[in-house]
């Protein structure tokens, strides 16, 4: 089961990636279980030895790879399932991770407080880009009309121009 657990949770299908993942999980396992019993660790050696020998042919295209489809039974995905679920969803339960159910009422009460706080903090957005925009446009405005920067004779003289004259060819028009 080491060998078959190593190749399934390696996430790799390169050949030489898998006998350094499996040698690992072979000295890992020979470490945690076999203690002093040199016949068991002469086993998993053997066993480890014959996946080294298929996976380096298989890298070096001597033989095909080997391809194989998981399909697993009704007690194998059970028993996944009860794993997972212990795993993860109740330890973040226990752990404070996620909050223990709750009244539904005191649920929606709160949502609804939320949505209520949420829609007013939009409606101030939504006023202050109002006033933003409005700034910006009186802003351009104000650039556009130069007259308002100028002195209010001359803003006067360019409104309402002079009669112009035309004396001789040689002359100014006078505006």
């Amino acid at each position: 089961p080491w060998l078959k657990n190593t190749i399934l949770n390696s996430n790799t299908d390169c050949p030489f990636e898998l006998i350094l993942s499996a040698c690992q999980a072979k000295n890992e396992f020979i470490q945690d279980h076999c203690g002093g019993d040199q016949h068991l660790q002469d086993e998993i050696k053997a066993h480890y030895d014959g996946f080294v020998s298929w996976a380096w042919a298989v890298g070096h295209e001597m033989i095909e790879p080997l391809r194989f489809l998981v399909r697993p039974d009704d007690v194998e995905l059970k028993a996944h399932h009860l794993k997972v679920h212990t795993l993860t969803i109740l330890l973040l339960v226990t752990a404070g991770g996620v909050p223990a159910p709750v009244d539904l009422a005191a649920v929606m009460q709160q949502l609804t407080a939320s949505l209520s706080k949420s829609s007013e903090e939009t409606a101030n957005a939504n006023q202050i880009a109002r006033e933003v925009l409005e700034l910006k446009r009186e802003k351009e405005e104000t650039n556009r009309n130069r007259l308002k920067k100028l002195h209010g004779t001359a803003a006067t003289l360019i409104k309402m121009p002079p009669p112009t004259t035309k004396k001789h060819d040689s002359m100014v028009y006078i505006v």
